[in-house]
């Protein structure tokens, strides 16, 4: 397989949130309180959202932009306090739009990209304020057209935190995650979830369905059910490219430093 001569590695100038809306309920601590007051065990998970990234100068020449679709979502079983595992299915849509003057003149890179990707998020909290996540998962990633069967990647993300006080959980992570046509790549992770104040927070957020790991996210809830949300993330997304052009079948690459706004309503 061929690959793409070089990567295209820049740090978005912005990339903006327009809106992410939970359909379950979304503090951690109306959860906990919820928990003992609901019937069924059993609950459904969804979020949504549209990314703009704007116009980005490339390392050699020219410059992209991306619009991003994703939806994720699906059925949580929360059988007692602090314990849960879900079941979740995200699909992600990019559309990257080159300029004349990219590195390749006359020619594009890419432009559909399409991931999948199929999740089970665990969570065991013990009597002793510790908490245990699992997420495993399986992800594929291709552009329109591509051989889907040569898009496979998968991985999980591991951490245990420690519930300090009310405000105050951390503890340590590690994610493995195996790349198209390249090592696997390992990472730390530092799971926090800090109450500054009653409507001010810092947690390590999940990443939406079209993007890789977690990110620092500030939450910022001016209204009872509404937050406004900044965050930023590392990302590095690899991608089978079509048959089609100088690249059959090679590999595509975007690695990023994104920063985004958002807010949800619950």
């Amino acid at each position: 397989m061929n690959r793409l001569p070089f990567p295209v590695n820049v740090i978005h100038k912005l990339l903006l949130l327009m809106l992410i809306m939970p359909l379950s309920a979304g503090a951690e601590d109306n959860r906990e309180a919820a928990s003992s007051n609901r019937q069924s065990p059993w609950s459904l998970s969804m979020q949504g959202g549209f990314v703009d990234q704007f116009d980005t100068d490339l390392d050699e020449q020219g410059g992209f932009s991306i619009n991003r679709f994703f939806i994720q979502g699906g059925p949580v079983y929360s059988p007692g306090y602090r314990r849960s595992i879900g079941l979740t299915l995200g699909y992600g849509f990019d559309r990257y739009d080159f300029t004349e003057k990219s590195v390749f003149p006359n020619q594009t890179p890419w432009e559909d990209i399409h991931t999948v990707r199929l999740g089970v998020p665990v969570r065991w909290g013990t009597e002793k304020d510790w908490t245990v996540f699992i997420l495993p998962s399986l992800r594929f990633t291709a552009e329109s057209g591509a051989d889907w069967h040569d898009a496979l990647t998968g991985g999980a993300f591991v951490g245990a935190s420690y519930r300090f006080s009310d405000r105050l959980t951390i503890g340590p992570g590690i994610g493995i995650m195996s790349q198209l046509e390249d090592n696997a790549t390992v990472f730390p992770l530092l799971l926090i979830e800090w109450k500054i104040t009653g409507r001010l927070s810092l947690s390590t957020g999940p990443g939406p369905a079209a993007t890789q790991g977690p990110g620092l996210i500030l939450d910022w809830r001016p209204a009872d059910r509404w937050h406004l949300l900044f965050g930023g993330r590392y990302e590095k997304q690899r991608f089978r490219l079509d048959e089609i052009g100088g690249m059959k079948g090679g590999i595509g690459e975007n690695t990023s430093l994104p920063l985004f706004t958002g807010a949800t309503f619950e």
